[in-house]
């Protein structure tokens, strides 16, 4: 009865130790598993300021597009219409220097991009560009 009583005793504390040691093993495993939901906490709060500073660049860069576009497209209001407002705005010819040679032109009856080369208001580069862009224009 003695052996009985050991052999039981033996038993009752090696299954003590057994099952203390799968609950060990489980705490471990628990804390490991709150350790990674931590992380993933802060990941998902990382990932959320980023979205938000994502999405404030996008929306920057939105409206720096528009604004270039806008831009663009007051330029292209702006555009040369007609030869007297390419020569203004391409070569060094000025509103005065412009009208003299559409004097000159109309007393000689020259067409102005000759009377401006003739009073060497402009270079022959300068002409020949302007004969080219000529048709071009409206």
């Amino acid at each position: 009865m003695i052996e009985i009583a050991i052999s039981t005793i033996v038993t009752i504390l090696i299954t003590y130790y057994i099952c203390k040691s799968i609950n060990a093993g489980f705490d471990s495993k628990e804390n490991s598993l709150i350790e990674k939901e931590k992380q993933i906490y802060e990941e998902v709060e990382n990932l959320k300021n980023e979205r938000k500073s994502s999405k404030r660049e996008l929306t920057n860069v939105k409206e720096q597009f528009k604004n270039f576009y806008s831009e663009q497209t007051e330029k292209k209001k702006k555009e040369v219409h007609t030869i007297e407002d390419w020569l203004l705005e391409n070569t060094g010819v000025d509103v005065h220097k412009l009208s003299v040679a559409k004097e000159y032109a109309k007393s000689k009856n020259m067409h102005l991009l000759s009377a401006l080369l003739t009073l060497n208001i402009i270079s022959v580069d300068q002409y020949e560009l302007a004969k080219k862009i000529e048709p071009t224009l409206s």
